[in-house]
């Protein structure tokens, strides 16, 4: 046999056995990062034979030997490239659960690992066999190359190990800069494909190409930072509202307070007149008076009164505040509240958007009609229901950024629907 088609076979054999290996890892990786909904045996053929067998071996070792000055195989190979990377990521989204964001960053994260931890055995055995150059990959086949395998399991072996937390925080916690992620996963996505295009591009090309590339990312960069500082200020205008708010129910807690240690006072001595008189209709009437003024005194308490949570109370208390400044009845419900694994502070920025657009809305529609705003909260079985009502035409639309960042993140449903009187606004967000 031909000296040059041993080596051609011996180093495609190698290679093969690399990316078997690769492969191997990448699946194992996969598994620990997300659930599967399908049995692995469909993924695993695909694995081993159309990635390592026929991209691998026959698309960049055979044919490049025979054909690589070819011109329909150098307009071939990238294509081949680009399809072979778009089925990998199908056959991800086939085999495992969750969405398909999770899903692309946890086959990006495994390419990575998995190509790191090979490259490091591929140099350590080509160091140990002595071979001239440490990061060859197409070189005879030798048995201390079994040892590749070896040395890259024992290295994701420590990585799992150590990076376990991690992995299971990855698992379960919901993502939150999701355009930054879509823009770090494209990146990677497009650098990876674009390898075999710029191989058979000739220099000028590949400038134009970078250039496009440059603007293109400057774009989405300035995008992003245009949608990070805008976010921000509206956090920091609700903020500026919980703070307003919280200072209004301190404020007024206290004055509850003093008027409390006032009225309990006077209504001491009311009670010590009543039992030092005997049973007459003065006595009676001394009774009368006293229960009267308990109820005013109860009735007159306003703080306190929406929810246990003190922070949210201040929030509802400030705004009922407002409601009544603006002829409005506020009815608001939190009966059975249970947020568990929702956060505060989502929940609140939730809360004050709905009842600050319901307030605008009501200073758009002046009119001789009183006019109403309701906000209920129940916990059914393991989901937090929100319903919110506001009567009046809606000029304005209602801010959906934090609602719909809220129901990605708690993988929640929307419903808003208008009627003739106002309109309402549904959300079932889930909290375990």
């Amino acid at each position: 046999m031909n000296e040059e088609i041993l080596w051609l076979l011996s180093s495609s054999f190698r290679l093969f056995l690399f990316c078997s290996f690769n492969q191997l890892g990448v699946i194992y990786f996969m598994c620990k990062l997300t659930a599967r909904k399908r049995s692995l045996w469909v993924f695993c053929i695909y694995c081993f034979l159309g990635t390592a067998l026929f991209y691998n071996v026959c698309c960049q070792t055979f044919l490049p030997y025979f054909f690589g000055k070819e011109n329909w195989f150098q307009n071939f190979f990238p294509i081949i490239s680009l399809i072979t990377a778009i089925l990998s990521y199908a056959m991800f989204f086939y085999t495992f659960e969750g969405e398909f964001l999770r899903i692309a960053l946890a086959g990006m994260l495994s390419d990575l690992t998995v190509g790191m931890t090979g490259f490091f055995g591929l140099c350590m055995v080509n160091i140990l066999e002595k071979r001239s150059d440490a990061a060859t990959l197409m070189d005879y086949f030798q048995w201390p190359d079994l040892l590749i395998a070896v040395i890259q399991w024992c290295c994701l072996y420590l990585l799992f190990y150590v990076l376990t937390p991690f992995i299971n925080r990855y698992k379960q916690t919901p993502f939150r800069h999701r355009k930054i992620l879509w823009i770090i996963f494209f990146i990677y996505f497009g650098s990876a494909t674009s390898t075999s295009f710029l191989n058979h591009l000739v220099a000028t090309e590949v400038y134009i190409i970078l250039f496009i590339t440059a603007i293109f990312g400057c774009t989405l960069i300035s995008f992003g930072v245009w949608r990070y500082r805008r976010r921000i200020a509206a956090e920091q205008a609700l903020l500026n509202i919980q703070l307003q708010a919280m200072e209004v129910h301190y404020s007024e807690v206290q004055g509850q307070i003093r008027k409390m240690e006032e009225s309990q006072r006077e209504i001491a001595g009311q009670m010590e007149e009543i039992v030092r008189m005997e049973q007459s209709p003065a006595a009676d009437r001394k009774i009368a008076e006293y229960l009267k003024r308990l109820q005013t005194e109860y009735e007159e308490i306003h703080r306190g009164i929406y929810c246990d949570n003190w922070m949210m109370d201040a929030v509802f208390c400030y705004y009922a505040e407002k409601y009544r400044e603006e002829k409005i009845d506020f009815d608001c419900s939190m009966y059975g509240y249970k947020p568990g694994k929702i956060d505060e502070k989502d929940l609140m920025q939730l809360y004050m958007v709905l009842l600050n657009w319901g307030l605008q809305v009501r200073k758009k529609n002046p009119g001789s009609e009183r006019g109403s705003i309701r906000l209920h909260t129940s916990s059914v079985k393991n989901q937090l229901l929100i319903e919110f009502f506001c009567t009046g035409r809606a000029k304005d639309r209602i801010p959906v950024y934090t609602i719909r960042r809220c129901i990605v993140t708690y993988d929640g449903t929307e419903k808003i629907r208008k009627e003739e009187t106002g309109t309402g606004v549904t959300l079932v967000l889930r909290n375990q």
